[in-house]
């Protein structure tokens, strides 16, 4: 098998599948997460999230992470086997999660209109959505911005990224839009 995988082209569903079965034989039995996802059939066909429904361990977490690392060239993950709350796995083929991340903000939100409205002394930046609603906003002078929690911050929560990881890509990608050093939090 493992000889004529190197001549055929395998499509990133593929090597999502191969992956999958990696997870089930390291992780335990998964299920599928449907994903209501605004993005291109290009990013949507990248990604796969399951729901672990076993009780893997750390070790059991390491032999898998060990095994991807040898036989799922191209394929990144994350997962998150925290007994406090649903246990997830993301697969995403062709780029690493945060690549993957960045793009999904840069796809999302790559019209977003500047509006500015004075509150007293203070100048309230809006970034908006076509549709008028706030993406993210700032106070002029201050150094945290406020992230909408419907449209930015819930896709990093299906995905099982955690929070510091997830603040750190939107921090890089709140940079590039308003060129400034800012925090990111939840609204």
């Amino acid at each position: 098998m493992r000889y004529i995988k190197l001549f055929e082209d395998f499509s990133f569903s593929d090597k999502l599948e191969e992956a999958k079965w990696i997870a089930i034989s390291h992780l335990g039995e998964l299920e599928e997460v449907e994903v209501s996802l605004p993005a291109s059939e290009g990013l949507k066909e990248r990604l796969r999230i399951y729901r672990i429904l076993g009780s893997p361990n750390v070790k059991d977490l390491n032999a898998f992470e060990e095994h991807m690392s040898g036989e799922a060239e191209g394929i990144s993950w994350s997962a998150d086997i925290s007994w406090h709350k649903e246990r997830r796995l993301s697969l995403v083929a062709g780029m690493t999660i945060d690549d993957f991340m960045r793009a999904w903000l840069e796809e999302r939100f790559s019209d977003l209109k500047r509006w500015d409205r004075q509150e007293g002394k203070k100048t309230e930046v809006f970034y908006l959505m076509p549709n008028g609603v706030p993406a993210f906003m700032y106070v002029e002078g201050e150094r945290d911005c406020s992230l909408r929690w419907d449209r930015v911050w819930f896709f990093f929560g299906e995905m099982g990224i955690e929070e510091f990881a997830a603040r750190k890509i939107i921090k890089e990608w709140v940079k590039s839009i308003t060129g400034l050093e800012l925090e990111p939090r939840k609204w």
